[in-house]
């Protein structure tokens, strides 16, 4: 039993000599902004904020920085706590730096300074990670734009086949800065298979495109509008046809990112929550009666036609008696 003791006593005696150090969880990483703005030739400083949620300092972390594109530099603005940006050892491309140890509870900010050249036109990103831990940190930078869709059914129709065939009329908007062209919405799944079929061979309709499926399966419709001006609509038509039974609907969706039409590089959507509308196929003609049915009076019109008769017979009645 003493030997037991002097054990138990000699380890909680090694527990509480030994510095207690925060877990890999504990530790999380944000930015303020998801999209960046940083034109060719500029530079933007971005505040990483290092926060230690646990109840001990932290170890030295250590965040990678797995790829960065040409023409964008990366420095470190907050000497001493975070280090330089050095090549890192996970793989040469790649960059690093280290952020000194944060107390429980506390945060460290750790200030990086981007720099464009005016030669880069594409936007960049950053996908970014601390080492041994699942942390990672996404952001975008460049320049961008606010594309919003819209649409609205125009006409509708249903075949002796019950197939329905309709017509929408598809709009993209610029809510931003800068004009917009190669903008692609997507008017299908992709990879998957589907009743609805999308038709773009008429007059008035969008510009067909496609969006390629990465894996088995086929690519999905897609139609490509007109340059954008910024503050602009740009608007054309989608025919797609469905069995009526199907009561089918379709996600029209904005696809990736699209070009700035003065410098022709790639440029991103700052708004995600208009970059989706649904065409509900049978919209217009459900609840109508089949095709070869015997039309149908509301009771407003049923009431006109019998005014109209009730004058007509006054009428017939009067030239009679002449």
């Amino acid at each position: 039993m003493r030997y037991r003791q002097l054990v138990l006593h000699g380890l909680a005696t090694l527990f509480a000599l030994a510095p207690l150090v925060a877990l890999a969880g504990d530790i999380s990483l944000d930015t303020p902004g998801r999209d960046i703005t940083v034109a060719p030739g500029g530079y933007v400083d971005v505040p990483l904020v290092f926060v230690n949620n646990g109840s001990a300092i932290s170890e030295e972390l250590r965040l990678v920085i797995t790829s960065f594109q040409d023409g964008y530099d990366v420095e470190q603005r907050s000497q001493p706590d975070c280090g330089d940006v050095q090549p890192s050892s996970f793989y040469d491309p790649w960059r690093e730096f280290t952020v000194a140890p944060i107390p429980a509870g506390a945060q460290r900010t750790c200030v990086v300074r981007i720099t464009r050249s005016a030669t880069a036109i594409d936007n960049a990103f950053a996908d970014w990670f601390i080492d041994g831990t699942d942390v990672w940190i996404y952001f975008n930078f460049g320049i961008f734009a606010d594309i919003g869709i819209a649409g609205a059914p125009v006409s509708s129709s249903v075949g002796a086949d019950g197939i329905v065939q309709t017509v929408f009329r598809l709009s993209a908007s610029n809510g931003g800065e800068v004009d917009a062209q190669d903008v692609i919405i997507g008017l299908g799944p992709t990879c998957y298979a589907t009743n609805v079929t999308v038709d773009l061979d008429f007059p008035g309709a969008c510009e067909p495109s496609a969006i390629g499926c990465g894996f088995t399966g086929g690519d999905a419709p897609a139609a490509r509008m007109p340059l954008i001006a910024a503050g602009e609509t740009q608007s054309c038509l989608v025919r797609m046809s469905a069995p009526r039974e199907d009561h089918a609907s379709v996600q029209v969706y904005l696809s990736g990112a699209f070009h700035d039409a003065a410098t022709g590089g790639w440029i991103g959507d700052t708004n995600d929550s208009n970059d989706t509308t649904t065409f509900d196929i049978d919209a217009i003609v459900g609840g109508q009666a089949p095709p070869n049915a015997a039309p149908t009076l509301s009771l407003w019109m049923l009431g006109v036609l019998a005014l109209l008769l009730i004058a007509a017979g006054r009428a017939a009645g009067r030239t009679r008696r002449r």
